[in-house]
């Protein structure tokens, strides 16, 4: 072994010391506050890639998590929601679910499921953004949602849902459709924002509140 080999790897051992110690990851961590959005297949059917750039440019860190196969009454334990919110903090947690419910027989068998996430995620200021329908034949999980959500804000895309593109499969959002939703949804979560507001924050109130 050549003299230099060993001063090589002292510089490699101290380089892997650096990338490992507590301070490097601490330098390397997000530190910006987190929106935490979950939910089922429908978050990442373009609608979660097209909300996160929006957060982005607000200083916002945007995290999603969802399953395919998830329903209200699965989503708490498949995302591990409540360790999620105790790990991560967020400051803002939005809940897509219910596309995989729309035609069930029975929905109020599932409102015990819905006011279960309400109350987990009702630790902190929270959002219901409510999935477009797909199915003409939907049966009521979406008013479910709605009477069940507060004190969560609700998010209903029914008024142009129609007009949201759909995927091959004419169930789920196309990349466009998602990006259209996310348009919407972001544009109301934002409105009566004063200037410097979060998405988290109340909204500002109106000039002839504020000035009683």
């Amino acid at each position: 072994m050549s003299r230099a080999a060993p001063a090589l790897l002292c510089v490699a051992a101290s380089a892997l010391a650096m990338a490992l110690s507590p301070r490097a990851s601490l330098a390397a961590r997000d530190t910006r506050p987190l929106v935490l959005h979950v939910g089922d297949s429908f978050v990442g059917a373009g609608f979660a890639p097209a909300l996160k750039p929006r957060f982005d440019k607000l200083g916002v860190a945007y995290k999603s998590t969802a399953f395919t196969a998830a329903y209200t009454t699965t989503l708490i334990r498949q995302v591990k929601l409540d360790s999620l919110i105790t790990t991560l903090k967020p400051k803002l947690v939005i809940v897509t679910i219910g596309a995989n419910e729309m035609a069930m027989p029975v929905p109020e068998q599932h409102a015990h499921a819905v006011k279960n996430i309400t109350k987990l995620i009702s630790q902190v200021p929270c959002v219901w953004a409510l999935p477009p329908r797909w199915n003409d034949k939907e049966t009521g999980i979406l008013a479910i949602m709605k009477r069940e959500a507060a004190p969560c804000r609700v998010h209903d895309p029914s008024s142009y849902e129609r007009d949201i593109a759909r995927g091959p499969d004419k169930i789920h959002p196309s990349e466009k459709g998602g990006a259209m939703w996310a348009e919407r949804f972001f544009t109301w979560l934002m409105k009566d924002k004063a200037e410097g507001q979060m998405p988290w924050d109340p909204p500002a109130p109106k000039a002839e509140e504020a000035s009683k």
